[in-house]
């Protein structure tokens, strides 16, 4: 039997992700647009999540355990190389898509099919940002060679605002992606600027299509104290590649 492949895959890495990664699942087999995987990565965790996915029958999700917990940045990159959509979506294990996210993002690609090559393809949109109090929305981020220059290498990263559940990318770019092993925290934007030098074109969609839940356990609010490292590898990365050209 000819197996498919289906148009999205949705990654998601977690670790001892047990209190959030239901709400986390359940918003993606939800969804109204069917045509997905989920790829789901255990970082070696030891708390229950394993057992959460074992209750889970669905042969849309694809669950990947880690025997030992890696980088951020490593298990990201073992994500990608193990999916198998024509495009790809992220979402952390405490966030949410919303009910048709996938829908309306499957929908602008096929229009936008009918005007630019697909492995150019790449989609950005507004999320609402939940903490214990509100819900509100946050502002597109747009990106392209010359923004990733004044965002990146005149070192005015902090100017501009993305989530990770916001992106959209070909498989077919970032399949072979290698993410430096001192890059972690800030993975997600080396996968978006590496995509974006190599040809994607990240077209803004006005509907915000995912939730962030603000999380002062999680990595990103922990590990500050690396983040200036990690973006100063981003820079020079980011040089090489331009001098490259």
């Amino acid at each position: 039997m000819v197996k498919l492949i289906p148009f999205f895959s949705v990654i998601m890495n977690t670790f001892e992700g047990d209190r959030f990664i239901k709400r986390a699942i359940d918003s993606i087999l939800n969804q109204s647009f069917k045509d997905f995987e989920l790829v789901v990565v255990v970082n070696g965790s030891t708390d229950n999540t394993i057992e959460i996915l074992k209750e889970y029958k669905d042969c849309r999700i694809k669950v990947l355990v880690l025997d030992r917990t890696i980088d951020l940045g490593a298990a990201r990159e073992y994500a990608i190389k193990n999916c198998a959509g024509l495009w790809v979506c992220f979402l952390d294990d405490d966030d949410e898509l919303v009910k048709n996210a996938l829908k309306v993002r499957a929908w602008a690609i096929k229009i936008l099919m009918l005007f630019m090559a697909s492995k150019s393809i790449g989609l950005h949109s507004a999320i609402h940002i939940r903490d214990n109090r509100s819900l509100k929305k946050a502002g597109l981020w747009s990106i392209g060679k010359k923004i990733l220059l004044s965002i990146f290498i005149e070192d005015r990263l902090h100017n501009y605002f993305y989530e990770w559940s916001s992106v959209v990318i070909p498989r077919e770019i970032i399949k072979d992606i290698e993410i430096p092993a001192k890059v972690n925290i800030i993975s997600d934007k080396y996968i978006v600027c590496f995509a974006s030098l190599n040809g994607v074109r990240f077209i803004p969609l006005p509907a915000a299509l995912s939730i962030y839940f603000k999380n002062d356990s999680g990595l990103w609010f922990n590990r500050q104290d690396i983040v200036p490292k990690e973006e100063n590898i981003l820079r020079t990365t980011l040089m090489e590649f331009t001098n490259a050209d």
